[in-house]
């Protein structure tokens, strides 16, 4: 099993999946009064960054398993037809995540008012 845990507040968030179906998991929460200016530069040198974006690049971070000991700047979100994922820039050593050039699918969950969740899955 691969399981992934947030804390936003008082809300816990956690996400599980069998690992037979599931090669990598992360889920990060945030509630919506967190302030973005808190979050200027931390993602993109200079600029704010949105909750959403920010619960991606957490939620990617995590299910990299690496968590923040990788800048969060390295993070890259790109969108296609076949959704939204997430990469690390400059990999090559880490995690086994990194190891086997995961890029998991980035998904929208939905909870509570005031709450944004972001969730990453890489599929087998």
């Amino acid at each position: 099993m691969h399981a992934s845990i947030s804390y936003a507040g008082d809300l816990v968030v956690v996400a599980v999946a069998d690992s037979r179906r599931v090669l990598a998991l992360g889920i990060d929460a945030e509630r919506v009064s967190r302030v973005c200016h808190d979050l200027r530069g931390v993602i993109t040198p200079g600029r704010a960054a949105s909750l959403r974006r920010w619960t991606r690049v957490e939620a990617v971070l995590k299910a990299d398993g690496r968590g923040l000991s990788i800048e969060p700047d390295r993070v890259r979100i790109e969108r296609s037809i076949r959704g939204v994922h997430g990469s690390i820039a400059g990999e090559g050593t880490g995690s086994t995540a990194g190891a086997l050039d995961i890029r998991p699918r980035l998904l929208r969950v939905r909870g509570p008012r005031g709450v944004v969740i972001s969730l990453a899955v890489a599929s087998v």
